[in-house]
This record gives C-alpha cells, sequence and structure tokens, in this order.
C-alpha cells in the first residue's frame, strides 16, 4: 500500500544557501557542508513550513548510526534519522520503490531515513528508542532533494522499538 503521491515539487535554488552551517548542539558542535543540505518542499510531518535542513553526524563515533536533521530556519527544529540497511527486511521493496517514486529516483538510488524518538522510561529507568516505519523520510543524494513519505500500509508501526532493528 503505498504512500502519499502529491506531485513533486521543485526543489529550491540551493546555491542561495550559506557554503556551511554549524549545527550547535548539546553535545558539541558540528559542521555541516553545502553536501549535507536537504531541501524538503512539503517539510517534515508537523513541520510543514520547514523546508531547508543540515545533515550532521553526532560528534560520538559510537553514535555513528544516528545522524540530526537540524533545520536551517528554526534552531531549535533537530530531529535524529537513522538510515535504513541496504536489504533490510523492516520496509518491503515494493513499498521503498513507491517511497523513492515520490522524488523520481530508483530504489537503489535512494538513502532512506527513519526518525527516531527518544523518550524516558516510564519506570525512570533510562531511555527508550523507536524508530517511525510508517513515515520514513527518503533522500535523492544527487539533488539534495528529501521527502517524508506516509506509508498507508497498517503492518509498518510508528514507534517500533529501536533495541535489536538492525
Amino acid at each position: 500500500m503505498p504512500v502519499d503521491t502529491d506531485t513533486r515539487a521543485a526543489p529550491q535554488d540551493l546555491s542561495t544557501l550559506p557554503e556551511s552551517v554549524v549545527v550547535p548542539l548539546r553535545l558539541g558542535r558540528r559542521a555541516a557542508t553545502a553536501g549535507r543540505r536537504v531541501h524538503m518542499p512539503k517539510g517534515p510531518l508537523g513541520f510543514p513550513d520547514h523546508h531547508n535542513f543540515a545533515l550532521a553526524d553526532l560528534p560520538d563515533p559510537e553514535l555513528a548510526q544516528f545522524k540530526l536533521l537540524r533545520s536551517l530556519e528554526d534552531r531549535e527544529l533537530v530531529l535524529i534519522v537513522t538510515p535504513i540497511p541496504r536489504n533490510s527486511a523492516h520496509i518491503a521493496d515494493e513499498d521503498l520503490a513507491e517511497i523513492a517514486g515520490t522524488v523520481g529516483i530508483s530504489v537503489e538510488d535512494a538513502v532512506f531515513l527513519l526518525v527516531v524518538t527518544v523518550r524516558p522510561k516510564p519506570d525512570d529507568d533510562g531511555l527508550a528508542m523507536s524508530i517511525n516505519l510508517r513515515a520514513p523520510i527518503v533522500l535523492d543524494p544527487a539533488t539534495r532533494l528529501a521527502r517524508q513519505c506516509v506509508v498507508r500500509n497498517p503492518r509498518y508501526r510508528v514507534k517500533q522499538p529501536f533495541s535489536g532493528w538492525i
């Protein structure tokens, strides 16, 4: 069951954005160069007015599987994301192909990111992490155009526990 199929919006001229931005984080400052900028014409879910982002690494090498997707319009908006590993069984190939089609590329050329949510555990015993399998972000690395797509298939959970998923 496919995804939101609105027509592809033309990307903004990314040359008007700064060549490099520094992403200040509680965990340290990270530079995001022009090659790490991402344009989301429709914005991520819940943030339709935010279109330009920087993709930054976390400073801790042990957290290398996570990236930060930070709004260039609102310094407070930062999403934690993780790439879907190639040949992952978590989202069916046909659904990934349809998602990739929303930005006009093949599944082989696409990068898929999942939004990660970190919450305190109810019993105050550390943190719980989940990933949103229902609404992945697809990125065309050549154009830096991205889109968050809702997969209508109910088999994908919005709050899939992260533990042991990769």
